[in-house]
């Protein structure tokens, strides 16, 4: 029914399916908690008596260290390793919930408040960058487009 090399294509992908598959589903998962988590934030903050300069503030410092420490961040994921980089984004993250919830009654953390924000965008920039590149050492050859292209073209032609 199919050739060797058909054959040797179909378990490629097979085996780059469940791989890819355990991403993918990692990725969704992950983003339906932090946006439902993300809405929540600039509302608590509200909330708690903050205004709405201050808020949007808070958002372009989370964004901006996110963006404009990229290149460090690259540097830090080849020098620590990728799944050590996921690792240790979790722990950052949860501590950067932790001092917002802790915000209202905490007057270290109202003095100091931009560190919130600071960790939110590099344990968020460090996370979207080693995913990207577990999804790329996944995706192993560069020709596996092409194979799977030729896979699914073939029996098509074929026919």
């Amino acid at each position: 029914m199919f050739t060797s090399q058909q054959h040797h294509l179909i378990e490629e992908i097979f085996h780059l399916k469940g791989k890819l598959g355990r991403l993918y589903w990692h990725l969704i998962v992950q983003a339906f908690a932090l946006s439902l988590v993300s809405i929540f934030v600039p509302i608590y903050l509200l909330t708690i008596g903050f205004s709405l300069t201050k808020i949007f503030v808070f958002m372009f410092i989370e964004w901006t260290v996110f963006a404009l420490f990229t290149p460090l961040y690259g540097y830090l994921i080849h020098k620590i390793g990728l799944r050590e980089v996921i690792f240790i984004r979790t722990p950052l993250f949860a501590a950067s919930l932790f001092f917002l919830s802790m915000l209202d009654n905490n007057l270290f953390l109202l003095k100091f408040f931009y560190i919130i924000p600071v960790l939110k965008g590099f344990s968020g920039s460090i996370y979207n960058l080693s995913i990207s590149s577990l999804f790329v050492e996944y995706m192993g050859k560069k020709k596996q487009n092409e194979k799977t292209a030729k896979l699914i073209e073939l029996p098509k032609v074929m026919s």
